[in-house]
């Protein structure tokens, strides 16, 4: 999204304004002076009923006298405490602490809290700095906290953080006049961003807007951009806000929205510029006009009230007097005029009188707090490129507090009807796990344990083309053969994991992932020995004889390319991710080059040379070689671009995420193939290629909440998984699931012992799985280090001092206090819950 909506803006600019409101005088920092703010407080865990002490950290480039001014805010975004002190001296170069006392009440909620702090000169004589992600703590219960401060007086992980601030001369501007910005970012890493810088006039619309790409910041030095804007003689007078947004490179997702940073004034001016529609204020939920332009919409609730903790839909119909492609945003404003909610519909095309209706689904939070909502429908053009019009709902919708507000939320709807999958699966939500072929795996641990696993998996990579690929391995040229003939002796379906095409030598040896995939995928020398490699796996698997022995031709699940799909998603969403691989943009994969008849194999001479023409290529081989094989393809909860296993925002569209990666799958070859070509028969989906406790290790925090409360969370998820299989029209396979468990005490967060949730949620939630289209799992870590559900270590049984913790859950906390008595590294957890779930497993058909 490359221009922000200015509901969320204005939402914004009404909490700058309550900060700001102690004085009504110009708040511009002095251009020759800059002020840095960390905070922390005493303790990374506070009780409740406690007294915190919150030191805001100050550095300046000159002596200066300040207002210091703190916020806190509690797990929901409220305002839990606020404070100023007035008149701190600050000297050049020499840190500064000035310390606040806040006695948390004793009924206060639990979570995690975030210190903002803003730096203004003595009496509010201008912003110096406002730091949005200051510091945080977590609040616990009674007798749960009392560790020691962290070293040095710092928070223990190391968030990527962003400060922002903004001059503008002359602070009074006069419409048709230039007026000169210098806008100033600081981060706290390294990091190559894109930054967004825009100017908001007094009716909140976005007036000015300059976007710099390919930002190289440097960790605690400031950024400056020298801007210059000639005012137009038509705009409108009073305070306009200087804003500031952080993305990835490319718009690869938002980093931080700094949100106000800086303002000035502007008089003279006429009032008929942009920034106010038909209608007046098109942000306004009071307003009782509504324009009467070239769309309209009717809205409401399904129910007229209802409690916290449910869901309810909202009903929208939008007309189009006229032919035109428009963005929908939808919002819920409590009574205050905050957004509890807000769903988006991007590039929306109408035709001249047409009308589209839309459901849209709201989960309640239990914690919502009661009172009447009301629910605004907005219409921009593309891109959020301007605002058309602005309706209000019909009648608000009533919430009743709930009692529990910590109870789960609904889980997503469930399909009406699911697809078939292959026959020659089980007839129950089936599981295996990643075996090598030895006593780690195939011919020991999994015969050993007595448990009746359904499959077996192993990856078949290192390339096509090099000396190492893994048809040589071995050294006698039945790797795969020999893999599926002992699994099927020990009762387990062999599934290979083909992924070649990255570690092959190609003409992109110095490049990323993504550039070296799609380089290689171009790559006609490269392709003609891809394609003939995975010829050689399909008549090993295949009903003929060759090469002096038959083929294995028993059912055999073949898994291409994951992380591909991926990246030549992102390529054609993002042609600024195709490194000119691309003949256009959109969500199509034959707009994606490839060197497929082009590579020179006779078998695949008949398909275009484009990423949709591999996956056709890889099914005609399957024709050809092997119909016995289970064909499937993959996808990933990032291939959108946006990030379903990591990403924290609430308003994450999974529905409409999933649609986009499951039509992408469908024209792949899940759906559409041309006339005598199998389509795929399976999607499979990863959840995370290590543990949550490993990346947490290495500082990125990707839990998952298994409570629903918060986010990421496996409700979103599964409805990204829910409409990824409708619209791809394909069964699902969870794959390379995380094997870390919060439940032994062998769990303790070092290496091969690292913890997550995602095993005990599945095992728990068996059913709800099986409602989104789920027929197997599959338990494996992705990379060393994480844990194995054999002794991968070689520990032995080790149980380490068990611990609490409030990873993964959006309320309470989890003890692993559990001992175990085997040496797998995972603490038997996988050992013991197949064992228990396949004695009476859930039936599918």
């Amino acid at each position: 999204m490359k221009q922000r909506s200015s509901v969320r803006i204005v939402s914004m600019l009404m909490l700058f304004a309550l900060m700001l409101g102690l004085a009504p005088v110009s708040r511009v920092a002095a251009e020759a002076v800059t002020v840095t703010a960390t905070a922390a407080a005493n303790r990374t865990k506070i009780e409740q009923g406690q007294t915190a002490t919150i030191t805001v950290n100050l550095n300046a480039n000159a002596d200066v006298s300040t207002l210091v001014y703190v916020v806190v805010n509690d797990p929901d975004g409220g305002e839990a405490f606020s404070a100023t002190q007035d008149n701190q001296a600050v000297a050049a170069g020499v840190p500064t602490a000035v310390p606040f006392q806040w006695t948390v009440p004793a009924g206060a909620k639990l979570g995690e809290y975030r210190i903002q702090t803003g730096i203004f000169g003595a009496g509010w004589a201008g912003q110096y700095e406002w730091n949005w992600r200051a510091g945080k703590f977590t609040l616990v219960e009674p007798g749960q906290g009392g560790e020691e401060p962290p070293p040095g007086g710092g928070n223990p992980e190391p968030d990527l953080a962003f400060t922002g601030a903004a001059t503008a001369t002359p602070a009074e501007a006069v419409a048709g006049s230039p007026v000169s910005l210098l806008p100033r970012i600081t981060s706290n890493q390294d990091k190559t961003v894109l930054v967004d810088i825009e100017v908001i006039d007094p009716t909140g619309a976005t007036v000015f807007q300059q976007i710099f790409d390919d930002t190289a910041l440097t960790a605690g030095v400031p950024m400056e951009f020298p801007l210059s804007w000639n005012i137009p003689a038509t705009v409108h007078n009073g305070t306009y806000i200087i804003a500031m947004g952080v993305f990835g490179q490319g718009w690869d997702g938002m980093l931080d929205w700094l949100g106000p940073v800086g303002q000035f004034s502007v008089s003279g001016g006429t009032g008929e510029g942009p920034g106010e529609g038909p209608g007046g204020d098109p942000e306004d939920p009071e307003d009782p006009e509504t324009p009467s332009g070239p769309i309209q919409a009717t809205a409401s609730f399904l129910h007229p009230s209802i409690m916290a903790g449910n869901d309810t839909y909202i009903q929208v119909a939008a007309t189009s007097q006229v032919e035109q492609d428009v963005l929908i945003n939808i919002e819920v404003h409590d009574g205050a005029g905050g957004k509890a909610f807000q769903r988006v519909y991007h590039l929306q095309h109408f035709a001249a009188g047409q009308t589209r209706n839309y459901s849209v689904r709201w989960v309640i939070p239990a914690s919502q707090p009661g009172g009447d909502y009301t629910v605004a429908v907005s219409f921009f053009k593309p891109k959020w490129a301007d605002w058309l019009a602005t309706y209000t709902g019909t009648a608000p919708i009533s919430v009743t507090p709930n009692p529990d507000p910590w109870a789960t939320p609904p889980p997503p709807p469930v399909p009406g009807s699911l697809p078939a999958y292959p026959a020659a699966m089980p007839d129950y939500l089936s599981v295996g796990v990643t075996a090598y072929p030895d006593y780690e795996g195939l011919t020991g641990w999994m015969p050993e344990t007595g448990i009746p696993f359904n499959y077996a998996y192993q990856y078949l990579a290192a390339g096509v083309n090099t000396a190492d690929g893994w048809a040589t391995w071995g050294g006698n040229d039945k790797f795969a053969y020999n893999y599926a003939l002992s699994a099927d002796a020990n009762g387990y379906m062999p599934v290979f994991t083909y992924y070649n095409l990255l570690q092959s030598n190609g003409p992109c040896s110095g490049c990323n992932e993504a550039e070296k995939d799609l380089a290689h995928l171009n790559d006609p020398t490269l392709m003609k020995a891809y394609f003939e490699n995975f010829i050689k796996l399909l008549k090993d698997m295949g009903p003929d004889t060759w090469g002096g022995r038959p083929g294995f031709n028993k059912p055999v699940l073949i898994h291409v390319e994951p992380d591909l799909s991926a990246y030549a998603q992102q390529a054609v969403l993002d042609n600024g991710r195709c490194y000119g691989f691309c003949t256009g943009q959109g969500n199509d994969p034959s707009l994606l080059n490839a060197a497929i008849a082009s590579s020179g194999v006779p078998e695949v001479a008949d398909f275009p040379n484009t990423y949709q023409g591999f996956h056709w290529a890889m099914l005609h081989l399957r024709d050809l070689y092997a119909p016995n094989a289970i064909m499937a393809t993959h996808v990933s909860g990032w291939a959108t671009m946006y990030d379903l296993g990591a990403d924290r925002d609430p308003w994450l569209d999974a529905e409409e995420l999933g649609k986009v990666a499951g039509t992408f799958a469908a024209l792949s070859g899940t759906q559409y193939v041309p006339a005598g070509v199998s389509t795929y028969d399976l999607v499979f989906n990863d959840v995370g290629d290590r543990d949550a406790g490993h990346y947490a290790a290495m500082g990125k925090q990707v839990w998952w909440d298994r409570t629903n409360l918060t986010f990421p969370n496996f409700h979103r998820w599964e409805e990204y998984m829910s409409n990824v299989m409708q619209t791809a029209g394909k069964r699902l396979v969870i794959w390379q699931i995380p094997t870390g468990n919060q439940y032994f005490a062998t769990m303790e967060n070092t290496y091969g012992h690292y913890q997550d949730n995602k095993v005990e949620y599945f095992y728990d939630h068996m059913q709800e799985l099986a409602n989104y289209g789920i027929v197997a799992l599959m338990f494996g870590r992705g990379n060393p280090g994480s844990g194995a559900h054999w002794d991968e270590e070689e520990d032995g049984v080790s149980n380490g001092t068990p611990f609490c913790t409030t990873a993964g859950l959006g309320h309470g906390e989890i003890c692993n206090d559990h001992i175990s008595t085997v040496p797998d590294d995972d603490g038997g957890y996988i050992r013991m819950r197949s064992e228990a779930y396949l004695q009476n497993p859930l039936q599918l058909r």
